[in-house]
């Protein structure tokens, strides 16, 4: 990055710093908990007081896009933001850039196949994506589908864009509903890695339940989901 200064314009110094990291952080120069120069740092190059550029700093930390950590120093913190109620969940789906990064199968998971109704020793594939917006990781779904239902399923898997079509139209199984239940936690180091943000960060652990027209259950999905990207909002009526 780096910060245009000229002494001689009539904006005043701590907007002209102000811009140009707001500049870059909308140019993808600096990205999501990148870690900015310094106040001194900032300072020494420019010769310019700590009052300046600590000015410039607070009002991008009061406006959203950096903070400050204490002891650590000042991380952007720009990335989208999804707002909506936990039933809106599957809106992700077509807002995201998709990538699978693990497609297999198991024959037993302790959290997964009592809601399938699967036995241990039943097949079921095992599906993580990650889904990106802008470049940046918004969320890890891991989902579960029982391999009687899905024959073939790891040939047809990579071309699957949106979910819903994906379970109705490749394999006939009409949805009735969507049932999602959400937990905030810390992510895993696994998730923390799918994410890119530090481990044990606060994220969203949302449970989702797809039925089909019969009432049974013929996928179960586990979004992660970092807490700073999403802000759930229930409508009382």
């Amino acid at each position: 990055m780096i910060i245009r200064i000229n002494k001689f314009s009539k904006a005043p110094l701590y907007k002209q710093i102000k811009t140009s990291i707001l500049d870059s952080i909308k140019n993808k120069e600096y990205r999501h908990l990148d870690l900015l120069p310094t106040e001194k740092d900032i300072c020494d190059a420019y010769l310019l007081s700590r009052s300046v550029v600590r000015r410039a700093y607070d009002e991008l930390i009061k406006e959203g896009y950096v903070e400050r950590r204490q002891g650590h120093g000042t991380y952007v913190t720009n990335r989208y933001v999804f707002i909506g109620s936990n039933k809106e969940i599957f809106r992700f789906n077509y807002l995201p850039f998709k990538e699978i990064v693990h497609l297999g199968e198991l024959d037993f998971h302790q959290q997964a196949y009592p809601l399938l109704c699967l036995n241990k020793g039943d097949m079921c594939y095992d599906v993580t994506i990650r889904l990106t917006i802008d470049d940046d990781p918004v969320s890890v779904q891991r989902l579960f589908f029982p391999k009687h239902l899905y024959p073939d399923l790891e040939k047809h898997m990579h071309k699957a864009e949106d979910l819903k079509l994906f379970i109705e139209k490749r394999y006939q199984h009409p949805i009735s509903g969507i049932y999602s239940d959400f937990i905030a936690t810390t992510c895993s180091p696994t998730e923390a890695m799918l994410l890119n943000i530090p481990n044990k960060s606060a994220v969203h652990n949302v449970t989702s339940i797809v039925k089909d027209d019969l009432g049974k259950v013929v996928a179960v999905i586990f979004h992660t989901l970092p807490g700073d990207y999403v802000k759930f909002e229930e409508v009382v009526k």
